[in-house]
């Protein structure tokens, strides 16, 4: 390996150690802001996508995706993987299979609504237009989510570890978001 290669291959692996070293120390800052940087990185991906590469990046969805995954993402999903862990424990009959019922039927379908109607406030939209959001892509939306992400929420609620279920998810959202993100300035 060249030298370069091997200073590159150094820098992500201090890179990784020094996540891990975060999320062990300060798992609920690193989790909202991991979530909140990929989210925006999502809704810039799907700027860019909408228009060819072309046309000017506005900044202020950008912003509205980030911090709302700041706030509410994060934090919530660090919360809920914990809660899910206890409500449904390994040991009880079925646990994987209810634990994917909780999460697709009692998680997902208010955090979706969550995420249509404060997103638009955040970029500035009224209520008025969040709840005609709503009634516009919220059934398509969750219809998608469910055939999305039941197969990676099996997966992370039942055999990823708990405390990276929040990056696993993130790292799915990603998709998840340029998807959503295009719904919304559709």
């Amino acid at each position: 390996m060249s030298e370069k290669g091997k200073q590159r291959n150094n820098l992500l692996h201090r890179l990784i150690d020094r996540y891990f070293y975060l999320l062990k120390h300060y798992p609920l800052a690193t989790k909202s802001i991991t979530s909140a940087a990929l989210a925006g990185l999502g809704d810039f991906i799907s700027q860019k996508l909408a228009q060819g590469g072309q046309g000017a990046v506005v900044w202020r969805n950008v912003g509205a995706y980030a911090f709302f995954n700041l706030i509410v993402t994060g934090p919530l999903s660090h919360f809920y993987y914990q809660w899910l862990e206890k409500l449904v424990p390994a040991k009880i009959p079925f646990a994987p299979a209810v634990r994917v019922l909780v999460d697709r039927l009692v998680f997902a379908p208010p955090f979706l609504f969550l995420v249509f109607y404060l997103v638009a406030l955040f970029q500035g939209h009224t209520s008025e237009v969040a709840m005609a959001r709503i009634h516009k892509f919220y059934w398509t939306s969750l219809k998608m989510n469910w055939r999305v992400w039941t197969v990676f929420q099996y997966i992370i609620v039942n055999y990823v570890p708990t405390q990276y279920r929040v990056l696993c998810g993130n790292l799915v959202g990603l998709g998840w978001n340029i998807y959503l993100a295009s719904k919304q300035t559709s």
